[in-house]
């Protein structure tokens, strides 16, 4: 009876024994596994990393970088919380009727790293595209060391066409003034002053205008349509000026200064603090029926965030029936973001 007793502890030992080695064993076959799938992302992810070259350049010993291209960051966990916090933010707007559709594109610009929401989804840029008219202003000087000089003379012939248009806005240019093209570009960004954008339009050497779109890969405006652009293809003209790869280093620091003096202060500007400095441009496009009655709007606001020693690129494009709504959903997602990266 003694032996039996001792066996039958034995046996309970033994199983004892086996129940943890088998618990074990899977929790570190567990730990192994995911360990792996975690790394085999990781490999997968930077299998895919890219470099992004400015194109159509006749070189053979240099190509330009853009930037590095990847896939979206949330596919490894990485800003997959703030992603969600936008896309809640998406849900509320669009549940209020306040918004019928929206891209957002953010991108870190010391790690490349980003996601998106429709980011490819094309929307009418309106004026986003005075930044184009800027860099080739600039990128023409470059080339000519005096285009920058240049004098403009605003007639009031100039002005009285302006005024036709069936989009006239209040200008800045004073008939009978002249103005340097480094004085239109800098009307024309800080006000966003479409008779300004029309004046280098009018002078301008139409290569530098296309010039920026090729060397980007992105399409070039057609005049025989509407011309439409995402967010992230616009993103492309931020990144070329904060790396300083399509103008000289002057150049690109003096029109992302510029642009932090714009007189637009809702979008993505408006809920962060003021003493954050913010490189953007905004556009607003009209939709009428055919009536001419207005029916709805697209406002989009697009720019460099200098988050401290971590800046970041923003472009939210929306579109909706009130812009007042489709600004507090821009400022609302920008504050979001910003609040979730200095929270972390």
């Amino acid at each position: 009876m003694f032996m039996l007793e001792i066996i039958k502890k034995r046996k309970i030992s033994v199983c004892v024994i086996i129940l943890i080695v088998s618990i074990s064993g899977s929790f570190l076959a567990g730990y192994f596994i995911d360990n792996y799938l975690t790394t085999q992302k990781m490999e997968d992810f930077l299998k895919n990393f890219k470099p992004l070259r400015q194109k159509g350049l006749d070189y053979f010993y240099i190509s330009p970088l853009i930037g590095i291209e990847s896939e979206e960051s949330t596919k490894i966990g990485i800003f997959s919380d703030i992603k969600q916090d936008v896309n809640n933010n998406i849900k509320k707007y669009e549940s209020e009727g306040k918004l019928t559709d929206e891209a957002v594109y953010f991108r870190d610009l010391n790690s490349s790293t980003w996601f998106g929401i429709n980011e490819d989804e094309e929307f009418f840029p309106a004026s986003l595209l005075k930044l184009t008219y800027a860099l080739a202003a600039y990128k023409e000087d470059e080339d000519t060391h005096q285009f920058l000089n240049k004098r403009f003379l605003y007639t009031k012939e100039i002005d009285d066409l302006n005024k036709t248009r069936e989009a006239a806005d209040k200008t800045a240019l004073v008939v009978g003034q002249d103005y340097s093209v480094k004085d239109l570009i800098q009307i024309m960004i800080t006000n966003s002053d479409n008779s300004a954008r029309d004046a280098i339009d009018s002078i301008i050497d139409k290569k530098y205008l296309l010039q920026i779109f090729r060397l980007l890969g992105v399409k070039e405006p057609d005049p025989t349509r509407d011309f439409m652009l995402s967010a992230k293809d616009y993103a492309l003209f931020l990144r070329v000026l904060y790396g300083a790869t399509f103008l000289n280093n002057d150049h690109s620091e003096e029109l992302l200064k510029m642009m932090t003096k714009t007189d637009f202060s809702d979008g993505i500007v408006k809920e962060l603090p003021t003493k954050v400095m913010i490189s953007h441009k905004w556009g607003v496009h009209d939709f009428f029926d055919e009536k001419g009655k207005l029916t709805g709007f697209e406002v989009h606001d697009c720019g460099i965030i200098y988050n401290g020693s971590n800046p970041y690129l923003l472009c939210i494009m929306t579109k909706g029936i009130k812009s007042e709504d489709l600004l507090s959903f821009i400022s609302t997602t920008s504050q979001i973001i910003f609040s979730d990266l200095n929270n972390q």
